[in-house]
């Protein structure tokens, strides 16, 4: 019978864990607003001012970035596509008992 009062006070403690446990989740949620939520939106209104203060902005547009020679960018893909491709390897058989 002892076992059974031990279950019992294990059962109760894993009660209260839970209940900690839902408490404390309950709590986050309280927190304070992070930097991104707090700014969340003001992107638009910092380009609305950004065209009043310089509407010819989008008229000298700069340079494009130039990505890979076009012999790398061949070369990378077709590296890219091969690894996709099953290799074959050989396999040597095991011997479990040695010949003498």
């Amino acid at each position: 019978m002892p076992r059974c009062g031990r279950g019992l006070r294990n059962l109760s403690s894993l009660k209260i864990w839970l209940i900690l446990g839902a408490v404390l989740v309950w709590l986050s949620g309280c927190t304070y607003p992070s930097a991104v939520e707090q700014n969340y939106g003001r992107a638009v209104t910092v380009n609305k001012v950004n065209q009043l203060v310089n509407p010819e902005a989008g008229l000298h547009q700069a340079s494009a970035s130039v990505g890979l020679p076009p012999q790398v960018g061949v070369k990378v893909n077709a590296q890219y596509t091969d690894s996709f491709q099953k290799k074959e390897e050989e396999h040597k058989p095991i011997f479990l008992f040695q010949e003498q």
